[in-house]
Protein backbone atom coordinates (compact mmCIF):
# COMPACT_ATOMS: atom_id res chain seq x y z
CA UNK A 1 0.00 0.00 0.00
CA UNK A 2 1.32 3.43 -0.96
CA UNK A 3 0.14 6.97 -0.32
CA UNK A 4 -0.39 8.65 -3.68
CA UNK A 5 -2.25 11.93 -3.10
CA UNK A 6 -3.03 14.68 -0.63
CA UNK A 7 -6.01 17.01 -0.30
CA UNK A 8 -6.13 19.98 2.06
CA UNK A 9 -9.26 21.81 3.18
CA UNK A 10 -9.47 25.15 5.00
CA UNK A 11 -12.69 25.57 6.95
CA UNK A 12 -13.52 29.09 8.16
CA UNK A 13 -15.28 29.29 11.52
CA UNK A 14 -18.04 31.91 11.61
CA UNK A 15 -18.11 34.53 14.39
CA UNK A 16 -17.67 34.31 17.35
CA UNK A 17 -15.08 31.78 16.14
CA UNK A 18 -15.65 29.09 18.76
CA UNK A 19 -12.94 26.50 18.31
CA UNK A 20 -10.63 28.88 16.44
CA UNK A 21 -10.64 31.19 13.44
CA UNK A 22 -10.19 28.30 11.02
CA UNK A 23 -9.65 24.55 10.87
CA UNK A 24 -7.21 22.71 8.61
CA UNK A 25 -8.15 19.22 7.45
CA UNK A 26 -6.08 16.86 5.32
CA UNK A 27 -7.06 13.75 3.37
CA UNK A 28 -4.52 11.14 2.28
CA UNK A 29 -5.32 8.77 -0.58
CA UNK A 30 -3.71 5.40 -1.23
CA UNK A 31 -3.18 3.39 -4.40
CA UNK A 32 -5.71 0.82 -3.16
CA UNK A 33 -8.48 3.38 -2.70
CA UNK A 34 -8.42 3.74 1.10
CA UNK A 35 -8.50 7.33 2.34
CA UNK A 36 -7.62 8.81 5.72
CA UNK A 37 -8.52 12.14 7.31
CA UNK A 38 -6.65 14.24 9.87
CA UNK A 39 -6.71 17.71 11.36
CA UNK A 40 -3.69 20.01 11.59
CA UNK A 41 -3.34 22.46 14.44
CA UNK A 42 -1.03 25.30 13.42
CA UNK A 43 -1.64 28.77 14.87
CA UNK A 44 1.72 30.38 14.09
CA UNK A 45 0.88 31.17 10.47
CA UNK A 46 -2.32 31.77 8.54
CA UNK A 47 -4.03 28.95 6.64
CA UNK A 48 -2.92 30.07 3.17
CA UNK A 49 0.70 30.05 4.31
CA UNK A 50 0.24 26.57 5.75
CA UNK A 51 -0.90 24.97 2.49
CA UNK A 52 2.52 24.89 0.77
CA UNK A 53 4.13 23.78 4.05
CA UNK A 54 1.75 20.83 4.29
CA UNK A 55 2.38 19.92 0.67
CA UNK A 56 6.15 20.15 1.19
CA UNK A 57 6.12 17.78 4.18
CA UNK A 58 3.81 15.40 2.33
CA UNK A 59 5.93 15.30 -0.83
CA UNK A 60 9.20 14.78 1.03
CA UNK A 61 8.14 12.26 3.66
CA UNK A 62 4.83 10.59 2.76
CA UNK A 63 4.33 10.52 -1.00
CA UNK A 64 4.73 6.95 -2.31
CA UNK A 65 5.35 5.71 1.24
CA UNK A 66 3.55 3.01 3.22
CA UNK A 67 1.13 4.67 5.72
CA UNK A 68 1.97 1.96 8.27
CA UNK A 69 5.51 3.30 8.64
CA UNK A 70 4.63 6.13 11.00
CA UNK A 71 7.82 5.99 13.06
CA UNK A 72 9.91 6.51 9.92
CA UNK A 73 7.72 9.44 8.91
CA UNK A 74 7.99 11.04 12.34
CA UNK A 75 11.76 10.60 12.59
CA UNK A 76 12.42 12.06 9.16
CA UNK A 77 10.08 15.02 9.65
CA UNK A 78 11.35 15.69 13.18
CA UNK A 79 14.94 15.67 11.91
CA UNK A 80 14.17 17.89 8.93
CA UNK A 81 17.00 20.32 8.31
CA UNK A 82 19.21 18.39 10.75
CA UNK A 83 17.47 20.19 13.62
CA UNK A 84 15.89 17.35 15.63
CA UNK A 85 13.75 19.83 17.49
CA UNK A 86 9.97 20.12 17.78
CA UNK A 87 9.25 23.08 15.54
CA UNK A 88 5.63 23.94 16.32
CA UNK A 89 4.59 24.29 12.71
CA UNK A 90 6.30 21.05 11.64
CA UNK A 91 4.80 19.15 14.59
CA UNK A 92 1.36 20.51 13.78
CA UNK A 93 1.64 19.27 10.19
CA UNK A 94 3.04 15.92 11.33
CA UNK A 95 0.23 15.38 13.84
CA UNK A 96 -2.50 15.88 11.23
CA UNK A 97 -0.81 13.71 8.61
CA UNK A 98 -0.19 11.05 11.26
CA UNK A 99 -3.88 11.03 12.16
CA UNK A 100 -4.70 10.45 8.51
CA UNK A 101 -2.21 7.56 8.37
CA UNK A 102 -3.81 5.94 11.42
CA UNK A 103 -7.21 6.38 9.80
CA UNK A 104 -5.95 4.48 6.77
CA UNK A 105 -4.33 1.77 8.91
CA UNK A 106 -7.54 1.23 10.87
CA UNK A 107 -9.64 1.01 7.71
CA UNK A 108 -7.18 -1.38 6.08
CA UNK A 109 -7.28 -3.68 9.11
CA UNK A 110 -11.03 -3.20 9.54
CA UNK A 111 -10.36 -2.35 13.17
CA UNK A 112 -10.78 0.75 15.31
CA UNK A 113 -7.39 2.36 15.83
CA UNK A 114 -7.47 1.74 19.58
CA UNK A 115 -7.32 -2.00 18.87
CA UNK A 116 -3.98 -1.37 17.11
CA UNK A 117 -2.58 0.65 20.03
CA UNK A 118 -2.96 -1.92 22.79
CA UNK A 119 -6.70 -2.48 22.79
CA UNK A 120 -9.68 -1.13 24.67
CA UNK A 121 -9.20 -0.53 28.39
CA UNK A 122 -12.28 1.48 29.34
CA UNK A 123 -15.81 1.32 27.99
CA UNK A 124 -16.18 5.05 28.54
CA UNK A 125 -13.79 7.96 29.07
CA UNK A 126 -14.42 11.24 30.78
CA UNK A 127 -14.25 14.47 28.83
CA UNK A 128 -14.43 18.12 29.74
CA UNK A 129 -16.05 21.10 28.08
CA UNK A 130 -15.16 24.75 27.97
CA UNK A 131 -17.80 27.08 29.36
CA UNK A 132 -19.53 29.29 26.78
CA UNK A 133 -21.85 31.52 28.85
CA UNK A 134 -24.52 33.48 26.97
CA UNK A 135 -26.01 36.70 28.37
CA UNK A 136 -29.54 38.05 28.02
CA UNK A 137 -28.65 39.61 24.65
CA UNK A 138 -27.65 36.23 23.27
CA UNK A 139 -23.95 37.20 23.27
CA UNK A 140 -21.09 35.12 24.61
CA UNK A 141 -19.96 36.71 27.86
CA UNK A 142 -16.83 35.33 29.52
CA UNK A 143 -16.47 38.04 32.18
CA UNK A 144 -19.49 37.28 34.37
CA UNK A 145 -18.83 34.62 37.05
CA UNK A 146 -22.55 34.15 37.70
CA UNK A 147 -23.17 33.35 34.03
CA UNK A 148 -20.20 31.00 34.12
CA UNK A 149 -21.70 29.21 37.13
CA UNK A 150 -25.07 28.85 35.36
CA UNK A 151 -23.31 27.50 32.26
CA UNK A 152 -21.39 25.02 34.42
CA UNK A 153 -24.67 23.67 35.80
CA UNK A 154 -26.08 23.29 32.29
CA UNK A 155 -23.05 21.30 31.17
CA UNK A 156 -23.04 19.23 34.36
CA UNK A 157 -26.65 18.29 33.61
CA UNK A 158 -25.55 17.20 30.12
CA UNK A 159 -23.19 14.69 31.72
CA UNK A 160 -19.85 16.50 31.77
CA UNK A 161 -17.81 15.83 34.90
CA UNK A 162 -15.23 18.57 34.31
CA UNK A 163 -15.56 22.16 33.10
CA UNK A 164 -12.86 24.55 31.93
CA UNK A 165 -12.71 28.33 31.97
CA UNK A 166 -10.13 31.11 31.49
CA UNK A 167 -10.67 33.91 34.03
CA UNK A 168 -7.06 35.17 34.05
CA UNK A 169 -6.98 36.67 30.53
CA UNK A 170 -6.26 38.48 28.41
CA UNK A 171 -2.89 37.14 27.34
CA UNK A 172 -0.47 39.16 25.26
CA UNK A 173 2.81 38.88 23.40
CA UNK A 174 4.46 40.14 26.59
CA UNK A 175 3.23 37.32 28.84
CA UNK A 176 4.02 35.71 31.23
CA UNK A 177 3.65 38.50 33.67
CA UNK A 178 2.60 39.17 37.22
CA UNK A 179 -1.16 39.33 37.19
CA UNK A 180 -2.81 42.09 39.17
CA UNK A 181 -4.61 41.80 42.50
CA UNK A 182 -7.83 42.58 40.63
CA UNK A 183 -7.29 39.61 38.34
CA UNK A 184 -6.41 37.41 41.30
CA UNK A 185 -9.69 38.34 42.94
CA UNK A 186 -11.61 37.68 39.72
CA UNK A 187 -10.03 34.23 39.40
CA UNK A 188 -10.94 33.40 42.99
CA UNK A 189 -14.52 34.58 42.42
CA UNK A 190 -14.92 32.43 39.30
CA UNK A 191 -13.54 29.33 41.03
CA UNK A 192 -15.66 29.85 44.15
CA UNK A 193 -18.94 30.46 42.33
CA UNK A 194 -18.49 27.60 39.88
CA UNK A 195 -17.55 25.24 42.70
CA UNK A 196 -20.63 26.31 44.66
CA UNK A 197 -22.75 25.73 41.55
CA UNK A 198 -21.55 22.21 40.68
CA UNK A 199 -20.68 20.98 44.15
CA UNK A 200 -18.56 17.85 44.00
CA UNK A 201 -20.01 16.69 40.66
CA UNK A 202 -17.39 18.31 38.42
CA UNK A 203 -13.68 18.96 38.40
CA UNK A 204 -12.67 22.55 37.64
CA UNK A 205 -10.06 23.19 34.98
CA UNK A 206 -8.41 26.59 35.01
CA UNK A 207 -7.10 27.34 31.53
CA UNK A 208 -3.81 29.19 31.17
CA UNK A 209 -2.12 30.36 28.01
CA UNK A 210 1.23 31.52 29.29
CA UNK A 211 -0.25 34.65 30.88
CA UNK A 212 1.45 34.35 34.25
CA UNK A 213 4.79 33.73 35.85
CA UNK A 214 5.06 30.88 38.41
CA UNK A 215 4.70 33.22 41.39
CA UNK A 216 1.32 34.40 40.08
CA UNK A 217 0.22 30.80 39.62
CA UNK A 218 1.20 30.12 43.23
CA UNK A 219 -0.80 33.14 44.38
CA UNK A 220 -3.87 31.80 42.59
CA UNK A 221 -3.48 28.43 44.27
CA UNK A 222 -3.27 30.05 47.70
CA UNK A 223 -6.39 32.12 47.07
CA UNK A 224 -8.25 29.07 45.85
CA UNK A 225 -7.16 27.01 48.84
CA UNK A 226 -8.35 29.73 51.19
CA UNK A 227 -11.73 30.15 49.49
CA UNK A 228 -12.29 26.40 49.22
CA UNK A 229 -11.50 25.55 52.81
CA UNK A 230 -8.24 23.72 52.13
CA UNK A 231 -5.56 23.93 54.79
CA UNK A 232 -2.26 25.60 53.98
CA UNK A 233 -0.59 22.20 54.16
CA UNK A 234 -2.68 21.09 51.18
CA UNK A 235 -0.91 23.60 48.99
CA UNK A 236 2.50 22.15 49.69
CA UNK A 237 1.20 18.62 49.39
CA UNK A 238 -0.60 18.91 46.07
CA UNK A 239 0.73 21.91 44.17
CA UNK A 240 2.94 19.95 41.77
CA UNK A 241 1.72 16.88 39.97
CA UNK A 242 4.16 13.99 40.32
CA UNK A 243 6.05 13.14 37.17
CA UNK A 244 9.17 11.17 36.46
CA UNK A 245 12.51 12.62 35.49
CA UNK A 246 12.10 10.92 32.12
CA UNK A 247 8.92 12.89 31.46
CA UNK A 248 10.63 16.18 32.31
CA UNK A 249 13.63 15.32 30.13
CA UNK A 250 11.33 14.53 27.19
CA UNK A 251 9.48 17.79 27.67
CA UNK A 252 12.81 19.64 27.67
CA UNK A 253 13.67 17.78 24.47
CA UNK A 254 10.44 18.95 22.87
CA UNK A 255 11.14 22.63 23.66
CA UNK A 256 7.80 23.52 22.11
CA UNK A 257 6.18 23.91 25.51
CA UNK A 258 7.22 24.78 29.01
CA UNK A 259 7.49 22.15 31.72
CA UNK A 260 4.57 23.86 33.44
CA UNK A 261 2.38 22.49 30.66
CA UNK A 262 2.53 19.09 32.33
CA UNK A 263 3.08 20.22 35.90
CA UNK A 264 -0.23 21.68 36.97
CA UNK A 265 -1.61 22.48 40.38
CA UNK A 266 -4.29 20.40 42.00
CA UNK A 267 -6.74 20.79 44.84
CA UNK A 268 -8.21 17.46 45.77
CA UNK A 269 -9.54 16.20 42.44
CA UNK A 270 -9.33 19.56 40.64
CA UNK A 271 -6.79 20.23 37.94
CA UNK A 272 -6.52 24.00 38.12
CA UNK A 273 -3.78 24.88 35.67
CA UNK A 274 -3.56 23.38 32.20
CA UNK A 275 -1.95 24.30 28.94
CA UNK A 276 -3.05 23.49 25.40
CA UNK A 277 0.33 23.78 23.76
CA UNK A 278 0.72 20.01 24.21
CA UNK A 279 -1.80 19.39 21.44
CA UNK A 280 0.65 19.37 18.55
CA UNK A 281 2.47 16.14 19.38
CA UNK A 282 1.61 12.85 17.76
CA UNK A 283 0.31 9.60 19.20
CA UNK A 284 3.68 7.86 19.88
CA UNK A 285 5.12 10.72 21.95
CA UNK A 286 1.84 11.26 23.76
CA UNK A 287 1.79 7.61 24.67
CA UNK A 288 5.42 7.79 25.82
CA UNK A 289 4.97 10.87 28.00
CA UNK A 290 1.61 10.10 29.54
CA UNK A 291 2.49 6.44 29.97
CA UNK A 292 5.15 7.54 32.43
CA UNK A 293 2.88 10.01 34.22
CA UNK A 294 0.66 7.43 35.86
CA UNK A 295 0.85 9.18 39.22
CA UNK A 296 -1.27 12.10 38.04
CA UNK A 297 -4.25 12.46 40.39
CA UNK A 298 -6.67 13.95 37.84
CA UNK A 299 -8.34 11.64 35.34
CA UNK A 300 -10.06 14.34 33.28
CA UNK A 301 -7.14 15.07 30.96
CA UNK A 302 -8.31 14.74 27.38
CA UNK A 303 -5.12 15.24 25.38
Amino acid sequence: MKIVALETHIVAVPPPHIGGMYWLFVKLKTDCGIEGVGEIYAATFGPKAMLPIIEDVFERYLLNQDPHHIERFFRQAYSSGFTQRPDLTMMGVVSGLEMACWDIIGKAANKPVYELLGGKVNERLRSYTYLYPVNSKGEYDYDDPDLAAECAIENMNKGFTAVKFDPAGPYTAYSGHQISLEVLERCETFCRKIREAVGDKCDLLFGTHGQMVPSSATAITRDFCASSGFADEALGRSTLMPCTAAVVSRMKMMRSTSITSIIGVTFGSDLILSDERFNAIGIPLRRLVFGEARAWPCSSLSY
